[in-house]
């Protein structure tokens, strides 16, 4: 925890390239499972990302995911990697993370592969769509997820917002 807030405290010094998203689970949010857990369970991924480029990036990440499931609250926190593109106002990005679970009192080391879709409704703002297969080491499987949620960019995300910024500086030049 400590790592994930030392690495996200020094993004936010690096404005221009960070991105912070919460992604909640969509079936717990909507509907009861065979394991006890009622709809409207609390599901959520906080995300908080580096980019490193503009239209095609590597991003690096940490985040943490909060489950409040019927058998036991579950915390996994991870640094993860990935590569993002741009496709219009869509942004692709798989990517790998690391890190640990813990459940029942106990830790366990935990890999986990995503894929997340960002479909930008303005400069900065997007709405997201994350998929997430997790080793859940917990108990013993590994477990896929569906989320949806939101993204705000520290940057603006238009990329003609620097060519317009320099020619409205070249036509009011003194």
């Amino acid at each position: 925890m400590i790592a994930l807030f030392l690495l996200s405290g020094n993004m936010l010094l690096c404005q221009n390239n960070v991105a912070v998203g919460v992604t909640q689970d969509l079936k717990l949010a909507l509907v009861d499972d065979d394991y006890g857990n009622e709809p409207f369970t609390l599901d959520a991924i906080l995300k908080v990302e580096y980019h490193a480029g503009e239209l095609d990036f590597m991003t690096f990440y940490g985040q943490w995911e909060r489950a409040a499931l019927a058998g036991g609250t579950y915390d996994r926190v991870a640094f993860g990697t990935g590569g993002g593109f741009r496709l219009g106002n869509f942004i692709v990005t798989p990517s790998i993370n690391f890190g640990q679970i813990r459940r029942f009192d106990e830790w366990s080391w935990s890999t986990e592969l995503q894929g997340e879709i960002t479909y930008l409704v303005s400069g900065n703002l997007g709405l997201n769509a994350l998929y997430w297969y997790t080793n859940r080491t917990d108990i013993g499987l590994w477990r896929s997820n569906f989320g949806i949620g939101v993204k705000y960019h520290f940057r603006t995300t238009d990329r003609n917002t620097k060519n317009r910024k320099r020619l409205w500086q070249d036509q009011h030049a003194g």
